[in-house]
């Protein structure tokens, strides 16, 4: 099941994108900020590599 932590992580953003897009940072940011501390470093890396599967959207967008 590894293989599917970001699934909700990705919907959740792209429906903050389509409600509210400036607040698609904060959104991102919160979800990084929440990350319990064990498994931190393993989402991060798992989001740099299938940013292209997940259309980028773990990637900040604004300056």
């Amino acid at each position: 099941m590894a293989d599917h932590e970001l699934g909700a992580a990705f919907y959740a953003i792209r429906a903050v994108a389509s409600a509210s897009p400036d607040d698609v940072d904060a959104e991102r940011a919160w979800q990084l900020e929440s990350l319990p501390h064990g498994v931190a470093d393993l989402v991060r890396s798992d989001m740099h590599l299938r940013a292209v599967k997940f259309q980028g959207v773990f990637v900040r967008l604004k300056p």
